[in-house]
C-alpha cells in the first residue's frame, strides 16, 4: 500500500514532470488489474480524483483515464455484492415491520 500511496503523491504534485506522472498512472493500473485487494488500496489512497484531473486536463489523458478504468472496477465490484444485500436487508425489515393478520 506504501507504493501506491507514493505514486498518488506523484500524482497529485504539480511540479512532476508529464512523462513522471503518465509514467506513476501506468503503475497504479497495473496495480489495480492485480487484485481487487491493491484495487482498493489505490482508490483509498486517493487515486481515482487525481486521475480524473489529470485525464481532464492532459496533452496525453490516455495513461490517467485507463488507470482510472481500473479503478471504477472497485466500485462495480462492491455494488454487485451490496446492492443485493442491502436489497434483502430491506426486504426482510420491511416483512418484520408489517403487522401480521393473526
Amino acid at each position: 500500500a506504501g507504493g501506491v500511496t507514493s505514486l498518488v503523491r506523484l500524482l497529485s504534485r504539480s511540479d512532476a514532470h508529464a512523462d513522471a506522472k503518465a509514467n506513476a498512472a501506468r503503475a497504479l493500473g497495473a496495480i489495480a488489474a492485480a487484485s481487487a485487494k491493491d484495487r482498493k488500496a489505490a482508490v483509498d489512497a486517493g487515486a481515482v480524483p487525481v486521475l480524473k484531473a489529470l485525464a481532464e486536463h492532459a496533452a496525453d489523458p490516455y495513461p490517467f483515464q485507463r488507470a482510472r478504468e481500473e479503478m471504477r472496477s472497485v466500485a462495480g465490484s462492491f455494488s454487485k455484492v451490496f446492492k443485493p444485500l442491502a436489497q434483502k436487508m430491506r426486504t426482510a425489515a420491511s416483512a418484520s415491520a408489517a403487522p401480521s393478520s393473526g
